[in-house]
């Protein structure tokens, strides 16, 4: 069924977005824990 494919393909690229704003936001907490100053917080 197409409607299968597709679905299963939604699901692949949800998974890798949450994947990629986790790491995003692992790396963004470990640069703010490096550096105590919080000046680049808008990027």
């Amino acid at each position: 069924m197409k409607e299968d494919n597709v679905r299963k393909n939604i699901e692949i690229i949800a998974t890798r977005l949450v994947e990629q704003v986790r790491d995003a936001c692992k790396t963004n907490r470990e640069k703010v824990a490096n550096s105590q100053t919080k000046d680049e917080s808008g990027k």
